[in-house]
């Protein structure tokens, strides 16, 4: 696969992206997870123009999902577009079936395969899920609001030291509403049991996201406190 389809794909999704009106699952998520997948990729020897597709291509069931959620899990509805992207930009054999199984299985618990695309798939996936924009996607995904600015949130996603101040806010804000803290600790656990249950599927997932993922138990410590 070349760069040229890399980039070919993506003009082709992000319009797509853009319609999800949960910021948390929409193109910010995306370039989210090219650029841990292009990370893990190259530390895993793996093809990381194919890893930049995967990105793109691995949550384009969450359209139909947020317009319909009786359709079925967003894996499962990301098949069929990928499938004829893959076709448009002549992927054939092996490189399809790879593809096509680290998309269906990206959102699974526990993955029992072997194929590296999905697990460099699914640990980028899952490392949107830490550090401070772990903790601000999480109050938007579970809470269904931002607590601080959303433009805010939108220009600086890839200052860290802004996130860091607007993860602070946000875990003050989420501690003094008791009902959103409750929300908030149970479905964040599972965020969690990834770390502490070693659930990543690569072994450069915790080298590379060790940081994150201590942020992630400080945060999980102070809303106990």
């Amino acid at each position: 696969m070349e760069e040229k389809d890399v980039l070919f794909v993506e003009n082709l999704v992000k319009p797509e992206y853009e319609k999800i009106r949960d910021w948390s699952h929409g193109w910010l998520h995306i370039l989210g997870v090219k650029e841990s997948s292009i990370k893990l990729a190259t530390a895993e020897n793996y093809d990381t123009n194919v890893s930049a597709v995967l990105a793109y291509c691995h949550d384009l069931g969450r359209v139909l999902e947020e317009q319909d959620s009786s359709l079925g899990s967003h894996s499962v509805l990301s098949i069929e577009p990928s499938v004829r992207i893959l076709q448009q930009i002549g992927v054939k054999g092996k490189l399809f079936g790879s593809i096509i199984e680290a998309i269906a299985v990206h959102s699974y618990k526990d993955y029992q395969g072997k194929d590296l695309a999905a697990k460099v798939l699914r640990d980028a996936d899952k490392s949107e899920a830490l550090g401070p924009k772990g903790v601000l996607r999480a109050a938007r995904y579970i809470l269904r609001r931002d607590f601080v600015d959303t433009d805010l949130i939108f220009r600086n996603y890839h200052n860290q030291e802004l996130m860091d101040l607007f993860a602070k806010e946000t875990l003050e804000r989420i501690k003094k509403d008791p009902e959103a803290l409750s929300r908030y600790l149970k479905d964040f656990s599972f965020t969690l049991e990834w770390i502490n249950e070693k659930m990543f599927d690569t072994n450069s997932a915790y080298r590379l996201f060790e940081e994150e993922m201590k942020y992630i138990k400080k945060s999980h410590e102070f809303l106990l406190s």
